[in-house]
C-alpha cells in the first residue's frame, strides 16, 4: 500500500527577548548589547545566533513530528480498510500527524478548505485563505457589455454587427475582398475582445 505523509510547514518566529533568554539560560554574557542591555540585533553576532536558535528549534519540532509519525506508521492498516470520508478502499493513503489515515484524494480536497483532521479536529496546517468568486450574473454582464461595445475601428459597431457587416460586404463583392485576410480580421477582433474580457475579470479580482 502506498503511503503519503503530510509534513507540517514549520515557521519559527523569535525576537531579541527570546535570544536574551537563551543567552541567560546558557550563561552567555559576552554579546553585543544595546544601550538598554539587550541584544543589539543590528550586530552580525546576534543575527547569526538567533538564526542558529531558529534552526535548532525547527529541527527539534520536526524531530518530534517524525517520531510521532513513525509511531503512527507502526499501527497496522489493513489493505481492506476504507477511507473514513469516501469509504473507498485505502489503496493509497495519507497519514496525518494525529495518526488518522485517509485516501489521498479526500485529504487534498479537505485541506483546500479546512485546517484540521476530519475525525479528531486536531489542527494540521494553517487554514487556507478563501478567495471570492465572481458571481455568474456579473461575469455574464461583463461578457454582454463587451459584445455590445462599439469601437470607432469597427465603424462604431459592436463586434457581432461589424462581422455581419463585413460578411455582407464580402457577399456583395467577393472578388475585391481577400477571404483569408477577412478571416484574419475576424480572428483579430475576437482576440481583442477576449483580451478585454480577461482584463475586466482580472480587474475584478484585484
Amino acid at each position: 500500500m502506498e503511503s503519503i505523509t503530510f509534513k507540517p510547514v514549520v515557521e519559527i518566529k523569535l525576537n531579541k527577548k527570546d535570544l536574551l533568554a537563551y543567552y541567560n539560560s546558557n550563561g552567555i554574557v559576552d554579546f553585543p548589547k544595546s544601550k538598554k542591555g539587550d541584544p543589539d540585533m543590528t550586530m552580525a553576532y546576534n543575527k547569526s545566533q538567533i538564526a542558529l536558535l531558529k534552526k535548532n528549534k525547527k529541527e527539534e519540532i520536526l524531530e518530534k513530528y517524525n517520531k510521532q509519525i513513525g509511531q503512527n506508521k507502526t499501527k497496522k492498516v489493513d489493505a481492506k480498510d476504507n477511507c473514513p470520508v469516501c469509504y473507498d478502499p485505502l489503496t493509497a493513503m495519507s497519514v496525518l500527524k494525529c495518526g488518522h489515515t485517509f485516501c489521498v484524494s479526500c485529504t487534498i480536497s479537505h485541506f483546500r478548505e479546512g485546517d484540521s483532521c476530519p475525525l479528531c479536529r486536531v489542527k494540521i496546517c494553517d487554514k487556507p485563505v478563501k478567495k471570492s468568486v465572481m458571481p455568474p450574473q456579473m461575469s455574464h454582464e461583463i461578457i454582454v457589455q463587451l459584445l455590445n461595445k462599439t469601437e470607432t475601428e469597427r465603424l462604431n459597431l459592436s463586434m457581432a454587427k461589424y462581422i455581419e457587416r463585413r460578411l455582407n460586404d464580402f457577399k456583395r463583392d467577393p472578388r475585391n475582398i481577400d477571404s483569408t485576410l477577412l478571416s484574419l480580421e475576424f480572428c483579430n477582433e475576437i482576440n481583442i475582445t477576449m483580451m478585454d474580457l480577461a482584463d475586466s475579470i482580472n480587474g475584478w479580482y484585484e
